[in-house]
């Protein structure tokens, strides 16, 4: 009998706590209220509410917010996503968002964002990728590790002033001539080839400065040289 009384005050104690989940369950105390969304652009958000499958009036707990966090991984603008709890109402969605930092020129005319790692994120309106270098060519859009290079060759541009990030209007790549970009200032075409890239780069940046301190308007910079860098001077100066 000794034995018999506790374990009939524990399963008289488990019933009263399963008993009383239930009726809490029933009950307002724990619906899901409130789904914030944090770091998101507004475009983002719109997209996220509307693509996961957790709503107001469910259940807090029954839903995975591991499920939660995946779907909204899915949209191509997240980069990462993060999903927990808040009690007693509340789920709060953690994104960090994809940065777009070149464009993509795609065959058919139209043009696709892409970000610093190399990651093609969703189109982007002709009108809106002005602040952005394009990079243009067959072997760019298919090459993923051809992208990547030309992709760290706009990361080792300053974001300031003559033949920055910012100056850079497209980037493409040939076999005869290797990497070649164009400033959106002055239209000059640089040449830089497939190797020793840095020291081209730097060289071809001093004759640029040179350049613009003595008004020299110039069409070409071919830095794909060991020793020396040629410059094409337009007619009439």
């Amino acid at each position: 009998m000794r034995i018999m009384r506790p374990l009939v005050l524990l399963a008289l104690f488990v019933l009263f706590v399963g008993g009383l989940w239930e009726g809490i369950q029933k009950t307002d105390l724990l619906k899901l209220k409130t789904i914030q969304i944090v770091g998101a652009g507004p475009a983002t958000e719109t997209r996220l509410r509307k693509n996961i499958t957790i709503n107001p009036g469910d259940s807090l707990w029954e839903k995975s917010v591991e499920k939660q966090a995946e779907v909204a991984s899915l949209d191509p603008w997240v980069e990462k996503a993060q999903v927990r709890r808040v009690f007693p109402s509340t789920i709060v969605i953690e994104v960090k968002e994809r940065i777009p930092f070149a464009v993509i020129n795609e065959s058919n005319g139209k043009f696709k964002y892409l970000d610093m790692s190399n990651t093609i994120i969703d189109k982007a309106e002709p009108e809106k990728i002005g602040p952005y270098p394009i990079l243009v060519g067959h072997e760019l859009r298919t090459n993923t590790s051809l992208r990547a290079e030309a992709l760290d060759i706009l990361k080792a541009l300053p974001e300031e002033g003559l033949m920055s990030r910012h100056d850079v209007s497209d980037l493409r790549f040939d076999e005869e001539h290797g990497f070649q970009m164009r400033l959106a200032k002055s239209g000059i075409l640089i040449d830089i080839g497939k190797e020793n890239i840095p020291l081209h780069i730097d060289r071809a940046r001093r004759v640029v400065q040179y350049l613009d301190q003595h008004s020299v308007n110039a069409s070409r910079v071919d830095s794909d040289y060991a020793k020396k860098v040629l410059v094409k001077v337009r007619k009439g100066r």
